[in-house]
C-alpha cells in the first residue's frame, strides 16, 4: 500500500476484501492463505511479494 500510495479503502475496492480486514492485516493480524491469494490477485502481485512484506 505504501509503495503504491494506496488507502485501505482502495485496497478493499480492488481486492473485494472488507476495509476492516485490510486494516487488521496492516495492524499485524495474520491473514488466511485464501485472503493472501485474494490480496495478490486484486493488487496484481505475486503471493511471494506479499509474504515478504513487513505487514504479513
Amino acid at each position: 500500500m505504501d509503495q503504491r500510495n494506496m488507502s485501505e479503502r482502495q485496497v478493499s475496492d480492488l481486492t473485494g476484501l472488507p476495509r476492516s480486514l485490510v486494516h487488521e492485516i496492516r495492524r499485524g493480524s495474520r491473514p488466511r492463505i485464501d485472503t493472501v491469494e485474494q490480496l495478490a490477485k486484486g493488487l496484481g502481485v505475486r503471493i511471494g511479494d506479499l509474504i515478504e512484506s513487513e505487514y504479513l
